[in-house]
């Protein structure tokens, strides 16, 4: 998961991922972006792997 990136937004803290172009056409933004719910950089950096886990199994 080397392309998962946590980037401050504002006051919280996001998960970025790049689409890629074989679902560019399923997903338009190239870019992916979700809230993690955290002003803490290590909060942020502890749930990205379960939020992009559960966005998977959804």
């Amino acid at each position: 998961m080397s392309a998962l990136v946590i980037a401050k937004r504002g006051r919280n803290y996001h998960l970025r991922r790049r689409v890629s172009r074989r679902y560019r056409g399923a997903e338009p933004p190239e870019i992916d972006w979700m809230s993690l719910h955290t002003v803490s950089e290590t909060a942020g950096r502890s749930r990205a792997d379960r939020t992009w886990s559960q966005m998977i199994e959804a």
